[in-house]
């Protein structure tokens, strides 16, 4: 006869002292995890909370922005690996390809883009469309002028 896994004799374990019962002395109760300790340094902004500081600042300017990415569309299987997060459509100015990266990235090699990345960035370059790395709100503000 095969034993039960430890999970499960945990399980009736627990539901034994429940129930006021001692039972299977032998088996170990999960033990309650310590309490997270307390920050000390602030986080660095998340890189789609980054995105939407993005989307929100162009977009009030009169640039129309699309949203991109692999996973951002409906059916990702039409969209081109390593496609940019944004796509902003400047008026009299033309067409920027955006990536949004968190600025711990910045150093990295090719600036913390995945290979697939990189190749839609030469894509885009051997084309003649701009395309732009941006680690922060003024960087990308600064691409679009």
């Amino acid at each position: 006869m095969e034993k039960p896994k430890q999970g499960w004799l945990a399980y009736v374990k627990s539901m034994a002292l429940i129930n006021g019962q001692v039972v299977m002395p032998d088996v170990k109760l999960y033990k309650k995890r310590k309490a997270r300790a307390k920050e000390t340094t602030p986080r660095n902004m998340a890189e789609k909370a980054l995105e939407r500081q993005i989307i929100l600042a162009l977009s009030t300017v009169g640039i129309e922005i699309a949203k991109s990415g692999e996973t951002s569309t409906y059916n990702s299987q039409y969209c081109l690996d390593g496609t940019t997060d944004l796509i902003c459509f400047i008026p009299d100015k033309g067409v920027v390809f955006m990536e949004v990266k968190q600025e711990k990235y910045r150093c990295a090699k090719d600036g913390g883009l995945r290979p697939s990345q990189v190749e839609f960035r030469d894509l885009c370059l051997r084309c003649g469309l701009r395309h732009v790395v941006v680690y922060n709100l003024h960087e990308a503000l600064e691409a679009v002028r």
